[in-house]
């Protein structure tokens, strides 16, 4: 209800639209094939489900960003999970790309590699493909009409690229996260996106509560 950032307002309206027709829709498709698996067997089946979460990684004056995290599950074992991240320019409400953030992708890629590298635990169980999964994201390849693309979202102290389970690495290692900050000067962060301190919102910390009057009544 605050006035300004219109742009930006707009933006996130629509995109919880079009989260909310997507859950719509799955959720339809999700009732056709349940009713179909309850005719022909007498068992009912497992259950299904579908949704989103959002964690706010940045509010302020420059910037506001987020990583989405989406679950679908429709039998089986376990089900699918995959991460999105949004990044907006809270003056214009544009979405932006990484390249309007980092001007050095072989920078990127660099440290990605480096990062993961060092790291016992990755290093023991990654997929062998990991490195070239992560230049295909990195520098947006496409093979057989897909194009891979790196998520990614921009937080108080630097960038957060995300990786899903099952990309670089087995569904039982949950996501990927590398964080890297903006200090960091191979990657050419845009000076224009830093974090101005004064001018971010109040962030709430985990099941931390507030109590507000929105309407001013």
């Amino acid at each position: 209800r605050d006035p300004g950032y219109e742009e930006l307002k707009a933006s996130l309206t629509s995109y919880n639209e079009e989260k909310n027709r997507i859950v719509e829709d799955e959720m339809a498709r999700m009732e056709q094939e349940a009713r179909a698996l309850m005719a022909g067997s007498p068992y009912p089946p497992a259950g299904f489900s579908v949704g989103y979460t959002a964690q706010i990684e940045r509010a302020d004056d420059r910037i506001f960003s987020f990583m989405e995290q989406s679950s679908i599950y429709t039998g089986g074992a376990h089900g699918s999970e995959t991460i999105t991240g949004y990044a907006y320019d809270s003056q214009t409400g544009e979405r932006l790309e990484l390249s309007d953030v980092v001007s050095d992708m072989d920078g990127l890629y660099e440290y990605l590699i480096r990062f993961l590298r060092a790291d016992p635990f990755y290093r023991e169980n990654l997929y062998e493909e990991w490195e070239d999964t992560v230049g295909k994201k990195v520098y947006q390849e496409t093979e057989g009409g897909y194009t891979y693309s790196l998520q990614w979202a921009l937080a108080e102290d630097g960038i957060k690229i995300y990786f899903s389970p099952d990309e670089i690495g087995p569904s039982v290692m949950g996501p990927v996260t590398v964080g890297i900050h903006y200090d960091e000067e191979l990657l050419g962060f845009a000076p224009q996106y830093f974090p101005v301190k004064e001018k971010s919102i109040w962030k709430l910390g985990a099941y931390e509560e507030l109590a507000m009057d929105v309407d001013q009544d």
